[in-house]
């Protein structure tokens, strides 16, 4: 059985898996009765003092194309990253026909306010576009730059 594993790759697929793991921090938080599922990336001991926050657009999640483009670039420069899925989006629960714009607000200021720990860049897709817009005008933590909308067009890697 061992031989068959091992030719099918099995133990550095388990090994990948389990340092992917480690290096980033997938959790759930509670808010208002959702589960928001929210994966945060620390930052690297070089890396820029910064915490960059992803909004998704409606009905996107936080493993969209977008969402990964910016996890490459944290990966070079190694910032803080945050990003989640609003209620009734992705992995966290809710029921999205009954739930409002200003939830998804809710929900994006909690998580700035208790997960960050550095100056925050937000980017904003489509309607997490006008969710940093306001965020940005309302939240306590320090705004650096506020980047609405910016992939108007689709990203080739």
């Amino acid at each position: 059985m061992w031989e068959h594993l091992q030719k099918a790759n099995f133990f550095s697929i388990n090994f990948i898996y389990i340092t992917h793991l480690i290096m980033t921090f997938k959790n759930n938080i509670l808010i208002k009765k959702n589960q928001i599922s929210y994966i945060l990336k620390k930052k690297t001991k070089n890396g820029l003092r910064k915490s960059v926050v992803f909004l998704c657009g409606y009905r996107s999640d936080k493993s969209g194309t977008k969402a990964n483009f910016i996890e490459k670039l944290r990966k070079k420069y190694g910032f803080e990253y945050l990003r989640f899925d609003y209620s009734g989006h992705g992995d966290s629960s809710g029921d999205i026909d009954n739930l409002y714009l200003s939830d998804w607000i809710n929900e994006s200021k909690v998580l700035i306010e208790k997960k960050t720990n550095y100056p925050i860049i937000l980017i904003g897709s489509s309607m997490g576009g006008w969710i940093a817009f306001y965020l940005s005008l309302v939240t306590k933590k320090k705004i650096t730059w506020n980047c609405r909308n910016i992939f108007s067009y689709r990203l080739y890697f």
